[in-house]
């Protein structure tokens, strides 16, 4: 059973799915005794401590969990990359924590390990997550390159992941090569029904293809915001989609509502209602 357990981790710290993270947790607690037990602990029980810290807003105490996931696999002589994405976990909560250059020298590990083990997923994974933390232009060629050793490797899931980062990148640069890498991205992960990915890709087509006067008053960050808190999601629920601090979301919902003049989330919906675009609406080239 606890085997079995955590087979399912993924299935909780992917989509962020706090309820089964809790689920998982709990049961494996319960069998995580012994030698048997002690198997999975690092695999298993830190990540899961890691992703529930985060969740309620500890981020030096998640940050805690995945290190100590990290120097337990480091002691057992696991050092490839394949077995666990913790520097992964742990780059999003330096980025998170305002430290880049803590996180970019974690990525900078993952890719050297990376391109040791020559895996094709894992060492897309790692150029993914090396591009995500790399400013500018050499940011998305490292996310092209992703795409490129990923579209060969047969990992879909991984794929789709660097399309997401890779499009987004992409519309925060304004190029228009970032509406067609979402598209992409949408149909491969429907059609594989991975659903918390495909509502990334709708959310950001949509951003990409609004019209209306709002995308000249808003900026990039504060329309993703708006149109999450026009759906009714909670502060917290918005932070954990765009992976920032409540504290920014609070900040960013603030120049909203000043810049549209409106009182609060009640107005918003109204406030970003897009126009109908037709394929030669200038708008639509501009993502």
């Amino acid at each position: 059973l606890p085997l079995c357990l955590a087979a399912l981790v993924p299935t909780a710290l992917l989509p962020r799915d706090a309820r089964m993270a809790r689920w998982l947790l709990d049961r494996l607690e319960r069998h995580a005794t012994g030698s048997e037990g002690a198997a999975y602990h690092h695999d298993a029980l830190l990540p899961l401590r890691g992703f529930l810290r985060s969740h309620a807003g500890d981020l030096p105490g998640a940050l805690h969990h995945v290190q100590e996931c990290g120097q337990l696999l480091a002691r057992a002589g696991r050092r490839n990359p394949a077995l666990s994405p913790w520097r992964h976990w742990a780059t999003s909560l330096h980025l998170r924590m305002g430290d880049p250059a803590a996180a970019r020298a974690v990525a900078a590990e993952e890719y050297d390990l990376a391109v040791r083990w020559g895996a094709p997923a894992t060492l897309g994974a790692a150029l993914r997550l090396l591009g995500t933390v790399t400013d500018g232009g050499r940011g998305i060629e490292l996310l092209r390159e992703s795409r490129r050793v990923l579209a060969g490797s047969g990992n879909r899931l991984e794929l789709g992941r660097t399309l997401a980062e890779l499009g987004r990148a992409l519309l925060r640069a304004g190029d228009p090569a970032a509406e067609p890498v979402l598209r992409e991205g949408h149909d491969l992960t429907a059609d594989r029904g991975i659903d918390w990915l495909t509502d990334r890709f709708r959310f950001d087509l949509a951003a990409c293809s609004r019209a209306s006067g709002v995308d000249l008053v808003l900026t990039r960050a504060e329309l993703r915001v708006a149109v999450l808190a026009a759906e009714g999601r909670t502060n917290k629920e918005i932070a954990d989609t765009l992976t920032v601090s409540v504290r920014a979301v609070e900040k960013h919902l603030t120049r909203v509502y000043r810049k549209l003049a409106v009182d609060g989330r009640s107005g918003l919906a109204a406030a970003l209602v897009p126009v109908s675009t037709g394929p030669g609406d200038p708008s639509t080239r501009a993502c």
